[in-house]
């Protein structure tokens, strides 16, 4: 009681930034179960939410739950990075202690906050805590802290978590805890992103201002896991198809790809650059092949 009473007295404040595109049903969950925390005795939570041009009644619903969550609606195709920095930028106004990087489709543990401020007071708030998440349904783990595999910039081992904190290389942005001193340090998510990377390169971020990923022992909820698939390399799509794919939002968009890789991946950064369009052009290979075999 006396800790609490403290923590309290302290005024601690917590934002979660999320964003939302017609998945009604994920973010009314996911929005419960942050306001449902353990943590809210002694720490006040709010939420800022940038919803995406839903049509699905997200808004209504989300303002029906009665809890303190600023909608910022838009209806501009977003996607992640430039949504995510839109709820960044709208959370930072009031300053908060703690900004919690929250996607709309991850059901939170009810001590998840609990234990990762507890880590983040450890490390003297100077420290990104990631928490690594579960599937619903078989347990594995789908989300984590990350590792740098090899001398690829632009891949990376998922980190099992362990009994205790582990230091990783950058995360997955499904569930991030970022202390105030952090996120001055750091500077905020890079909206120019076109969808996805703006979480590796945050994380890169942070290890390049001399601070730390810290990687929360456990899980601290569960998130189904994306198809990580290339759909682009798929043989039997019509090939106009898999060039959208690949040069797409969620596919492997150049100006993102340069725009990460002249930041952390080293004077051969072009070599890398260039490797995902290489393999695309060499998957096509075999179909010319048959073609030229039938017209003889």
């Amino acid at each position: 009681m006396e800790a609490a009473a403290v923590a309290l007295n302290c005024n601690v404040k917590i934002i979660a930034i999320l964003t939302s595109h017609d998945r009604r049903s994920e973010t009314l969950t996911c929005l419960r179960s942050f306001f449902s925390q353990s943590a809210k005795d002694f720490v006040e939570l709010e939420a800022v939410l940038v919803d995406d041009g839903s049509s699905d009644g997200t808004v209504e619903a989300v303002r029906d739950l009665k809890q303190p969550v600023a909608i910022v609606m838009s209806a501009d195709d977003l996607f992640w990075a430039r949504a995510m920095a839109l709820a960044e930028e709208r959370a930072l106004r009031v300053d908060p202690d703690y900004l919690l990087w929250l996607n709309d489709d991850v059901v939170l543990d009810p001590d998840a906050l609990e234990r990762l401020r507890s880590l983040a007071i450890e490390s003297g708030n100077a420290s990104v805590v990631v928490g690594a998440l579960r599937d619903p349904e078989i347990g594995e783990v789908t989300y984590s802290g990350l590792d740098r595999h090899r001398l690829h910039p632009l891949r990376f081992d998922r980190v099992e978590p362990a009994e205790d904190p582990l230091t990783v290389d950058t995360f997955n942005g499904n569930v991030v805890l970022v202390p105030r001193a952090v996120s001055a340090k750091v500077g905020r998510i890079d909206g120019e992103f076109a969808h996805g990377i703006a979480d590796f390169d945050y994380g890169a971020r942070v290890v390049k201002a001399g601070l730390v990923n810290l990687l929360a022992p456990g899980t601290v909820g569960t998130c189904s896991r994306d198809s990580a698939f290339a759909p682009w390399l798929d043989r039997s799509l019509p090939l106009r198809e898999r060039a959208s794919l690949l040069f797409g939002r969620k596919g492997v968009p150049p100006r993102s790809r340069a725009r990460y890789l002249r930041r952390h991946g080293g004077p051969f950064w072009p070599i890398f650059w260039l490797m995902p369009y290489v393999n695309f052009l060499f998957s096509l290979a075999p179909r010319y092949r048959k073609r030229d075999a039938q017209r003889h």
